[in-house]
Formats: structure tokens, C-alpha cells, sequence
């Protein structure tokens, strides 16, 4: 079996992408499509929202957790309502996207919890 170091997560990264089908009204249909599957990460665990600025305008992110991946594994930057992850069979919502430095050696991404706030 081969050593992935930190990287032991399987994950599947997933968009909405119109079909040729379309509805009633002639709009095309969307449907959910993997875009990558078997991609490893390192999956951590982050308890607590995130607080940014001076208390009289903080910006609060719910983000539960984080993945990091070889940027090369997957060089597309993933975008907030347009992709998302499954993990164990969860969801989870990308909040943001950060490529430390622009040097492209590992992308970070930190999510929330599809299950947050029901």
C-alpha cells in the first residue's frame, strides 16, 4: 500500500452542471457531478467560529472544519455555492479557499458542516 503521509482522507469534490435535459419552462436542468473523486486530504477538526475585525464590525464564519490538499492533485480554486465536499458520506459547504502565497504547493479549504443550523 502506498504512504500518503498526511494525506490518508478520501475525499470527492462536487458541482451543479446543466444538462441537455431541460424542464417546463426550457431551462436547463442541473444536476450534481463529482469533478473529482479519490482525491486525498488531511481532514482537521475546528471547533468554534472564526472571528475577524474589531467587535464593532466582526465578521463571524462557520466554518467546522478544514481539508488540505496537494495543490497539483486538484489545481482549480474552489469557489463558495458553486462546489462542495463529501467526506464519509457529509457534505460540506466551502466557505473559503486559501493557496498560501500563491506558490501552489497546498491548498487549504475551510468548510462547515452541511448539518450546521438544523
Amino acid at each position: 500500500m502506498r504512504n500518503r503521509g498526511k494525506y490518508r482522507c478520501p475525499i470527492e469534490i462536487w458541482t451543479r452542471q446543466e444538462t441537455e435535459k431541460t424542464d417546463e419552462l426550457g431551462e436547463p436542468i442541473l444536476e450534481d457531478v463529482a469533478v473529482a473523486t479519490n482525491l486525498f486530504a488531511d481532514f482537521e477538526s475546528r471547533a468554534g467560529s472564526l472571528i475577524s475585525g474589531r467587535p464593532a464590525d466582526t465578521v463571524m464564519s462557520n466554518v467546522t472544519s478544514k481539508f488540505s490538499y496537494p495543490f497539483n492533485n486538484f489545481p482549480v480554486r474552489l469557489l463558495p455555492k458553486i462546489h462542495w465536499i463529501k467526506y464519509k458520506g457529509v457534505k460540506f459547504n466551502i466557505e473559503y479557499f486559501l493557496n498560501e502565497g500563491l506558490e501552489d504547493i497546498e491548498a487549504q479549504v475551510f468548510v462547515s458542516d452541511d448539518t450546521v443550523g438544523l
